[in-house]
């Protein structure tokens, strides 16, 4: 009695407490947390709730024979949706103890599901009794070594009892064969312990060398943050020269979080004085100046995967002084079509930066219906409100987004648009200015761009610094392409790694050939891989001035685990894979990434959203710092005047020359890099060896504006204001 008291007076607490918050919030942040916390409990398809369980329950006592035991295996999942594994696997051994009895049900694709539920059942709870209970800088890291190793050992010691016994049924399950190994892995016991006709041989695992390892310091910089996939944002949020990290969650349930660099190496949860309690979901987050005010913005599409228009999206004002304020309703950006992808770029050259939303539509399939929700280019009035401009430009499509990056692929100072879609071609939309009008035109087939079919994250970028943007377009295939295979997907990255042939399609690179044609080369590149990427982006992890990428990588399955990918480019030649030997290769569910100097010391280190699709699938996000390197560098933040004023678009060429009076050119443009996770828009450029700065030329975003800086130093950071002097700033480092 006393007891549940107390818990009733706990709850009046902060409810009453959670009243008078949202009473001193702004109007439109107030009517924001309203709206979100209607969707709380709201059950979706990757959102499951407690109140769920009554119902299946009754089903079950009310029904017989196959149709119970359907139920069942429903219960089963939802359990394991909501994290409870061990009521999840007593229930689903006993259906598999029923299946002898029940021949309607012994199909294989049946058998097979199940038994690979269960088997991704307990590989996660050995993750919980693991690497969530006692978190460690290595756990989760493949290969699995040191304090990654697992010391509560029933979930793996199980998953091995069951893989064991399906490939001794057939061999040929690369998805047996390969969470086998990671199961021993675990244990400590790889490579030994694993019978050697299923043995991956460690070489396989091996990758190219890389000098030192990043280290995963999260939980010492107090960011590790546990959550649902999501998105991430590094940049300084409050202009005192450090970057700060905000992150969100993809449940409505999840709060997005602010954490303010302290300059002092570590970093301060703000989220509660920044008005941001309340603002929840997201699985993805992107940063602006859309009112030029000096201060970074917020945007949040929501209702990815939903596939229904009930979720909000938000437009975040920065107020300068350590909050925001919602302001989407007051900026005519209010709309609950689903989407995971907000890309800013200034497409008229007017100083006002603009917002494209790639909505999700899809065809009808078996389960569901068609549905026609068009993506949206919102144009910036510059009164602090946009006018949706889609239909007028030629960018009202209809199709199920999932990435845009903006960019001017043909140097013409207007930004293009690439769309990457899923289950159909990708769009490459070339910006025309006739009499002050602005349209676009699709050119993807006639350019040879449209694929992968499975696309996700991309983006535009110089990955061989010749001055002309290259288009990157990853891909899932963790969409509906997949829905009829009676394989699991993770078959297939076994292949890829033993060589053997996948049904997988491949990240594509376009190499811009700067005469209006592209040349798809990831082939040549050696980064022709099936990855299962969903979030990504790309940054310069040993200062050598080549970009590098790294993937994050998975599906919703439990089983599917296999590391996030971190591929060196080797000078725009080729790209190595150095994810076992640099310390990336997180098992958890790479979603938001996010590369920025934290502790300006001159390298790039990097933030990643680590959290799965269900409420038991949760982890901590990483933040891997770099080791350093011997390499020179520069850090440039750009201040638009005429032009936007966060200087998105704006085109860098720095060129340098070596002691032995060698020379080369590094490209950047200002953006926050990939579709999925946000860089800072400050710019951090690697040199490699190269000693002298001769010249940086900067193109602003506003056609014409070009500006030449000469007497830059290597190894400093530096803040430049449109038509103004270079302005050292400090850079010692944190």
């Amino acid at each position: 009695m006393k007891r549940t008291f107390f818990c009733i007076l706990i709850m009046s607490v902060v409810l009453w407490l959670f009243v008078i918050y949202t009473e001193n919030l702004a109007p439109g942040t107030k009517a924001m947390v309203d709206k979100l916390a209607q969707l709380q409990n709201k059950n979706t398809r990757f959102s499951f709730k407690h109140s769920a369980i009554s119902p299946l329950q009754q089903k079950i006592s009310t029904s017989s024979g196959v149709k119970k035991t359907l139920y069942k295996v429903h219960l089963a999942r939802l359990y394991l949706a909501l994290g409870e594994m061990k009521k999840s696997n007593i229930l689903l051994e006993k259906i598999q103890a029923l299946l002898p009895q029940t021949p309607s049900l012994k199909k294989r694709r049946f058998i097979q599901k199940l038994d690979y539920t269960l088997i991704g059942n307990y590989l996660r709870l050995g993750e919980f009794d693991n690497c969530l209970c006692n978190n460690t800088q290595q756990s989760c890291i493949f290969p699995i070594r040191g304090a990654g190793i697992h010391q509560q050992k029933k979930g793996s010691t199980k998953a091995i009892e069951l893989l064991e016994k399906m490939l001794t049924k057939n061999e040929n399950d690369l998805a047996a064969l390969w969470l086998l190994n990671l199961a021993h892995m675990t244990l400590g016991q790889y490579p030994d312990s694993v019978p050697k006709k299923w043995r991956i041989s460690p070489n396989l695992f091996a990758g190219s060398s890389f000098p030192t390892k990043f280290t995963n310091v999260a939980k010492q910089k107090k960011v590790d943050v546990l959550s649902k996939a999501g998105g991430v944002i590094l940049d300084d949020f409050d202009n005192d020269g450090n970057i700060d990290i905000i992150t969100s969650g993809w449940g409505f349930g999840e709060q997005i979080r602010f954490f303010v660099n302290d300059g002092a190496g570590t970093f301060v949860e703000r989220t509660n004085q920044a008005n941001l309690t309340g603002i929840t979901g997201g699985l993805n987050i992107v940063q602006t100046d859309y009112n030029n005010d000096g201060f970074l913005d917020i945007f949040i599409p929501r209702g990815a995967w939903y596939q229904e228009n009930h979720y909000p999206n938000s437009l975040l004002k920065n107020n300068g002084d350590g909050t925001f304020e919602d302001v989407t309703v007051e900026a005519n950006l209010l709309d609950y079509s689903p989407t995971q992808t907000a890309a800013w770029g200034d497409y008229n050259n007017d100083g006002w930066i603009d917002l494209f939303v790639g909505n999700e539509a899809r065809p009808s399939r078996k389960r569901f219906k068609a549905t026609h929700y068009q993506s949206r280019l919102y144009q910036n009035n510059g009164d602090g409100t946009f006018s949706d401009v889609s239909k007028h430009v030629g960018l009202d499509i209809v199709a199920f987004v999932k990435g845009a990056s903006w960019g001017d692929v043909n140097n013409d100072g207007l930004l293009d648009l690439y769309v990457s879609c899923m289950d159909e071609d990708n769009y490459l939309f070339i910006n025309h200015q006739q009499n002050n009008r602005f349209s676009f035109t699709n050119m993807a087939q006639e350019k040879n761009v449209t694929k992968p079919k499975s696309g996700f994250a991309t983006w535009l970028w110089d990955y061989n610094n010749d001055g002309w943007l290259d288009i990157f377009a990853a891909s899932f295939n963790g969409g509906f392409l997949q829905a009829n295979t009676i394989k699991p997907i993770v078959h297939d990255i076994a292949a890829n790694y033993l060589g053997k042939e996948h049904s997988l399609e491949d990240i594509c690179v376009y190499k811009n050939n700067g005469n209006g044609s592209f040349s798809e080369v990831a082939q040549k590149l050696k980064i022709n891989k099936a990855f299962l990427t969903m979030g990504a982006n790309f940054g310069d992890i040993d200062n050598d001035g080549f970009l590098d990428v790294y993937c994050g990588t998975g599906n919703p399955r439990y089983y599917t685990l296999v590391p996030n990918k971190m591929m060196r480019n080797k000078k725009g030649k080729l790209f190595e894979d150095v994810t076992t030997t640099s310390g990336f290769g997180h098992l958890q569910k790479g979603h938001g990434i996010a590369f920025a100097d934290i502790d300006n010391d001159g390298d790039q280190d990097v933030y990643a959203q680590l959290g799965g699709a269900y409420e038991g699938d949760k982890f901590y996000n990483a933040l891997f710092e770099n080791p350093g390197n011997h390499n020179n560098w520069i850090t440039l933040r750009l201040h638009g005047v005429k032009s936007n004023r966060a200087a998105i678009g704006a085109r860098i060429c720095i060129e340098a020359a070596n002691q032995q009076g060698e020379k080369a050119h590094f490209y950047r443009v200002v953006g926050s890099g990939g579709s999925f996770g946000s860089s800072s828009l400050q710019q951090e450029i690697g040199l490699g060896k190269f000693t002298k700065i001769e010249r940086i030329t900067i193109d602003w975003p506003i056609p014409k504006v070009q500006q030449v800086l000469k007497n830059v130093q290597v190894n400093k950071r530096y803040s430049l204001i449109e038509g103004k002097e270079l302005t050292p700033v400090d850079s010692t480092p944190k």
